[in-house]
């Protein structure tokens, strides 16, 4: 058992057969469409996108990224789609990049109503930082696509989620402060049950799959919008509420 900071957040470790590794791996595949190969040290491929064949594996259309297990030690490569125009998602989590972010608050500013609110919600993983330092950045990008798919799945269909950068993500939603805040403790409730799994190889040499699970908590803040409000100044506010929750429980560096 490997502890994370906490005694309450832990990793539970246990080997994958061959066939559970592969299976997870397929599992990226299908979630992430961005990605459409793993390749091996020698950059062959050893698992594709069902939609790629290994002739069309070729850099000059996609972007290689190395994979290193926990000690820094080499173990492949991830082969990601190179983006030929402007995408307004995030190319891991599949949610609203940044400037697409901008571009929808602007949107509901200007279509808001007198009698409509708009509130925005500034969402933290807290203790993020350690499991990217312990296991590295591939099981750090396994933990923001579970994370992100359940940010999602618990807000409203009509709620704008964008992932912000790194860990942090930002949800609009077309309702009063009171509303909103229900939704998030609804979702932290949600999360508090939920483990995120996790798979790594744990050695070069010998890649015996390792797999375990991870339990985070976030932070928040939240404020509601004003009608003559800029993106950068309603963020603002809720981030001062977010680094206020995180000094009021002594939230490590995240």
């Amino acid at each position: 058992m490997t502890k994370l900071l906490n005694e309450d957040r832990t990793v539970e470790q246990r080997s994958l057969s061959v066939e559970d590794a592969f299976s997870f791996m397929r599992a990226v595949l299908d979630t992430s469409g961005d990605i459409i190969a793993f390749l091996n040290r020698e950059k062959c491929p050893i698992l594709l996108n069902e939609t790629i064949s290994s002739e069309g594996v070729s850099l000059t259309n996609a972007e290689m990224s190395p994979v290193n297990d926990p000690s820094g030690n080499l173990l492949g490569y991830i082969l990601r789609r190179k983006s030929t125009r402007k995408e307004e998602h995030d190319y891991l989590t599949g949610t609203l990049n940044r400037a697409q972010l901008e571009k929808e608050f602007a949107r509901r500013c200007h279509l808001r109503h007198s009698d409509k609110e708009l509130t925005l919600i500034f969402v933290d993983l807290d203790r993020f930082k350690p499991v990217n330092e312990q296991f590295g950045h591939l099981v750090g990008d396994q933990v923001l696509l579970q994370f992100s798919a359940l940010l999602k799945n618990c807000f409203r269909a009509g709620d704008c989620v964008a992932r912000y950068g790194g860990d942090e993500f930002v949800i609009l939603c077309d309702c009063a402060a009171e509303i909103a805040e229900k939704r998030v403790l609804d979702f932290r409730k949600r999360l508090a049950n939920y483990c995120i799994e996790i798979s790594y190889p744990s050695d070069a040499e010998q890649p015996e799959i390792t797999s375990g699970k991870i339990i985070l908590g976030f932070s928040y803040g939240m404020t509601s919008v004003n009608s003559n409000d800029s993106f950068n100044g309603a963020l603002r506010r809720a981030d001062e509420a977010l680094l206020t929750m995180k000094r009021g429980r002594v939230v490590s560096d995240s």
